[in-house]
């Protein structure tokens, strides 16, 4: 298997103090300027310069992936598991501030801004840092077990509490185990989008054209979902060659556990999708 690179303790300093530099100056400079432009303007600013001390890291896991097949699985896995995870989640807790804000956004060019920051810079800035140096750094100090748990509980510790933060601490999990597989970030950083692309486009469907995902909705992209993931399993295990027994034992049970949550999701979404009889 791959061993992740390791990550000097003062670099994970530079990455958090360039965003909090950048979002205070962004706060002073558009301080006059509408709410949302405000916010927005706060994140794009402060991902942008996270992004740039991270890339100039001399130590990290690669940004490059060596597996688009593994990247395309991750992206159609977790694009699923948001669309069930936001579905349940309605009903067991208040939406977070910045889902709230999101779902009032009206103007294109707003719209554009945000998807651009959540859908793409973010995943990567937080891919970066917590994945490519994060656990690194923990993982060369306490081993790679507990470095994937406690670097995922971080993670999750800085999103929305509740069964929010426990769902995305699974999910960190998950993308740390393939970024120690695959030695990219490419995999844990296209699921990353996924999943916040889903989310996005979720939230501002419900607050812009009061549209409402419902299970049937759900059980067709499972469907759509089983049938991705299947055919870009098969194009990995066509091209890739496993390091060893236990890298190829260990891709087979990613796989199967994949396979098996989205027939799940499929056929779960397809019975809370029939109405009850009167």
């Amino acid at each position: 298997m791959n061993s992740p690179s390791q990550t000097r303790s003062l670099d994970l300093l530079w990455p958090p103090l360039a965003f909090l530099v950048a979002f205070l100056a962004a706060d002073r400079a558009l301080a006059a300027q509408p709410q949302v432009v405000h916010d927005l303007g706060g994140l794009v600013l402060g991902n942008v310069a996270a992004l740039a001390a991270i890339a100039c890291s001399p130590r990290r896991v690669a940004f490059r992936g060596r597996s688009a097949s593994v990247a395309l699985m991750a992206a159609v896995l977790f694009g699923a598991i948001t669309l069930v995870a936001n579905k349940a989640l309605d009903a067991l807790e208040d939406p977070s501030d910045l889902a709230v804000a999101l779902a009032g956004l009206t103007r294109v060019r707003d719209l554009l801004a945000a998807a651009i920051v959540i859908v793409f810079i973010a995943p990567v800035v937080e891919e970066g840092y917590f994945r490519g140096m994060v656990y690194p750094w923990l993982a060369s100090r306490i081993g790679d077990a507990a470095g994937i748990v406690l670097s995922s509980a971080v993670f999750a510790a800085l999103h929305p509490g509740g069964w929010t933060a426990t769902v995305l601490f699974l999910i960190a999990i998950f993308w740390a185990v393939l970024t120690r597989l695959t030695g990219s970030l490419m995999p844990s950083m296209v699921g990353h989008m996924s999943v916040n692309a889903v989310s996005f486009a979720m939230l501002v469907g419900q607050g812009r054209y009061a549209r409402t995902i419902g299970w049937t909705d759900i059980a067709l992209t499972g469907a759509l979902c089983l049938v991705g993931y299947w055919v870009a399993g098969f194009w990995t295990a066509r091209r890739s060659q496993p390091e060893s027994e236990a890298h190829a034992l260990t891709g087979l049970t990613l796989y199967s556990v994949g396979m098996a949550v989205l027939i799940s999701i499929t056929i779960a979404s397809l019975i809370m999708g029939v109405p009850d009889k009167p």
